[in-house]
């Protein structure tokens, strides 16, 4: 008898070890995931530097390398790689430690890869560079202190020998060694040397971290690469930043690498790119005017600029209806879609109660009544053509033909009102296109 329960102790005791392990393990394993989930979501005091690349690695190992070597201050790196078949990610990994990688199966372009490196990215900073870069000494410094001394200051890039706009100043050396000793000399702070500009390339670009949560990801509607940072910086400015030029910093530019290595597709795609920005954009010195005049001095959010009674979709699927800068989720959404938007343009909106896709139905209708007065939300349209959304008292114009589509509002009712009408209503910012996002992680 005592054998026998002896047996069955130690067997009991061998199973309750077995499973307090496992539990503990399980939940030491989930303890560890959210504290690793909350530790990477506080970021760290330094710079993260972004480096989309395709199929340029010796650019790339070259570009690496310069900023190892003239970086002195906190930075992380994070290389996105679009499909490159050179043997640039194994490169990578045998000659350096501590570089983040992303390996994409295919070119998904410069868009995309900018944002999951963004997405990626912890610090309080951000770069966005070039694999066909070199930068030199102080470059990084030089570019903080530019951004750092205005509140103002949004985006800020430095000068260069192959680029196009006014970021491009003359150079005569003619070897990287040669360069090196004239960006030593080049690159000495003075805030005299920076400059004010409606317009920044992507080949070299800083911004916080605060910036980019309120202008978010880059468009994904540009294909492969061209005009997204123009597209950008116009965005920045309708928030009331400025874009600046750190005269006083020098980085070496080869020049439109990966871009031209795509071969005869550049001239198509390069023309697809050039008719999606101008449409989207098109009255676009109106509607910065517009704003400067109804915000002046002041900064915000993009989503601030987008508009109410509208259905959005977020990256897990889930359906939101936005009223009065309020995200309700749609229960029982069968049926419905959304504009989608990243989670940092949601996130600007606050979480309202939960509402029945029944309900959205009914709003829906009453705003497409014939005969119905207008409440917040209708479109109404004057004897131009132009299209505004009621906003309380007053009113708020569509900027273009292009963001009623981007909206899905193009074949919503639109009341017409006379002139006489349209002044009685006080007048509100105005309504942008929404940067396209393709990914399911944004």
């Amino acid at each position: 008898m005592p054998g026998v329960i002896s047996r069955h102790y130690r067997s009991g005791f061998r199973r309750g070890s077995r499973l307090g392990y496992a539990a503990g393990y399980a939940a030491s394993l989930e303890a560890g995931r959210i504290a690793g989930k909350e530790a990477f979501q506080i970021p760290f005091d330094g710079t993260s530097i972004i480096i989309p690349t395709y199929n340029q690695r010796e650019y790339l190992l070259k570009c690496i390398r310069s900023i190892r070597k003239n970086t002195r201050i906190p930075y992380e790196l994070i290389v996105i790689d679009n499909g490159s078949t050179d043997g640039t990610v194994e490169k990578l990994r045998a000659e350096f430690a501590g570089i983040r990688i992303r390996r994409n199966s295919e070119n998904l372009g410069f868009a995309p890869a900018v944002n999951q490196g963004l997405m990626m990215a912890r610090g309080t900073t951000l770069l966005l560079l070039n694999n066909d870069t070199v930068v030199t000494e102080q470059w990084l410094e030089n570019l903080l202190a530019c951004l750092r001394s205005n509140p103002d200051f949004g985006l800020v890039g430095p000068v260069s020998n192959r680029i196009s706009g006014e970021q491009r100043i003359k150079t005569s050396y003619r070897s990287i060694r040669e360069m090196i000793a004239f960006a030593r000399s080049f690159n000495r702070r003075s805030a005299e040397r920076w400059k004010r500009t409606d317009h920044l390339m992507g080949f070299c670009l800083l911004f916080t971290r605060d910036m980019f949560h309120k202008l978010g990801y880059f468009d994904e509607g540009f294909k492969i690469g061209n005009c997204e940072d123009i597209d950008y910086g116009m965005r920045a400015r309708l928030l009331g930043s400025e874009l600046v030029i750190a005269g006083d910093t020098f980085v070496h530019h080869y020049g439109s690498i990966s871009i031209r290595s795509i071969g005869k597709r550049f001239v198509s795609i390069n023309e697809e790119n050039k008719r999606f920005f101008s449409v989207k954009w098109e009255g676009y010195s109106k509607l910065k005017e517009e704003i400067s005049r109804l915000a002046p001095g002041n900064s915000f959010a993009a989503a601030r600029l987008y508009p109410s009674h509208v259905t959005v979709k977020g990256a897990d699927g889930s359906i939101y209806w936005i009223e009065n800068e309020i995200r309700h989720r749609i229960d029982q959404a069968d049926g419905f879609d959304g504009v989608r938007l990243s989670v940092v343009d949601l996130r600007y909106w606050r979480e309202g109660s939960m509402i029945s896709g029944t309900d959205i139905r009914n709003r829906l209708g009453l705003l497409n009544q014939p005969g119905a007065s207008p409440s917040i939300g209708t479109l109404l349209q004057t004897p131009d053509g132009q299209v505004y959304q009621v906003h309380n008292r007053g009113l708020r114009r569509l900027a273009n033909k292009k963001t009623l589509e981007l909206w899905r509002l193009n074949d919503r009712m639109q009341v017409p009102i006379s002139w006489v009408e349209k002044s009685e209503f006080e007048e509100f910012l105005p309504i942008v296109p929404p940067p396209t996002v393709y990914s399911s992680e944004l």
